[in-house]
């Protein structure tokens, strides 16, 4: 288990995470009031299950941190040196390249999924507006 200094840290790493999760999802909110603005806005209770969803997230996404986070010490003839490092597991090389792929298919999904999301958009935002021009 990780040392009070190494989870002192982690709970740094805890709060970064959560706090871009919530503003993203703040952010997401206000794109969809004001693209949407005549629909229902978010209730209460979705609100309530949205934060729990963040701070599942965020403590998933840090937690690795807690697991392979390890306090080294290193005694010097003046003073004695403490500091928190990465200890991951030595991997081999068919498991990098099956991280490789992983991510490349996942950066490629992303991308698609992007993509996808920008033109329903777009198609959202054109449909809403229905302006038309009576060119003769």
């Amino acid at each position: 288990m990780a040392s009070l200094d190494c989870m002192v840290r982690w709970c740094a790493v805890l709060s970064l995470v959560s706090s871009i999760l919530t503003l993203t999802l703040i952010a997401c909110d206000r794109f969809f009031g004001i693209v949407f603005a005549m629909k229902a806005r978010v209730t209460e209770r979705r609100s309530t299950l949205l934060i729990a969803i963040v701070w599942i997230l965020a403590v998933t996404l840090s937690s690795p941190i807690l697991v392979y986070r390890r306090q080294f010490v290193r005694q010097w003839l003046d003073h004695t040196e403490i500091w928190c490092d990465d200890t991951w597991p030595p991997v081999s090389q068919s498991a990098v390249l099956a991280v490789i792929l992983k991510t490349s298919f996942w950066f490629l999904t992303n991308r698609l999924a992007e993509l996808l999301v920008n033109q329903l958009t777009i198609y959202a935002i054109s449909g809403t507006t229905n302006c038309q021009s009576n060119v003769s």
